[in-house]
């Protein structure tokens, strides 16, 4: 079964983070601007309803969460959750994991850009590809 409540929470924060709203994220996922906003309406309202498997994974995929099916039952897994799974899969101790974070986002910031031709050494970009080298 999948957990309505627990969708909505992620499409809320997912709109806290980037601005978009429900009806321009439903739109973008799902071609229509009702999904989302009927969802809402058949929980407020307190209807026995199923949310189309399709639509959910699309804007789930949409904003960046995965679906793990395990059995019959959906796992929702943010790329933080991934994240912080991979790293203690990797022997990482869970009180650290924070501290790897931070560095992951510092790192993240200081590389977001490339470099432009002023900042690349030499004052000159890196060339596309080598020089032809003629056939002896």
């Amino acid at each position: 079964m999948i957990n309505v409540e627990e969708i909505l929470r992620l499409i809320e924060r997912h709109e806290a983070e980037t601005g978009e709203t429900m009806t321009e994220l439903s739109r973008r996922a799902t071609n229509s601007t009702e999904t989302i906003r009927n969802w809402k309406r058949n929980l407020k309202d307190g209807k026995e309803f199923s949310a189309n498997f399709d639509k959910v994974q699309a804007i789930l995929e949409a904003i960046g969460v995965k679906i793990r099916l395990i059995g019959n039952v959906a796992s929702l897994q943010t790329p933080e959750e991934a994240l912080r799974s991979a790293l203690i899969a990797y022997g990482v101790d869970a009180d650290d994991i924070p501290q790897v974070f931070k560095a992951i986002i510092g790192f993240r910031d200081e590389t977001s850009g490339e470099l432009s031709r002023s900042d690349h050494p030499h004052g000159q970009s890196a060339r596309a590809s080598r020089r032809r080298v003629s056939a002896p």
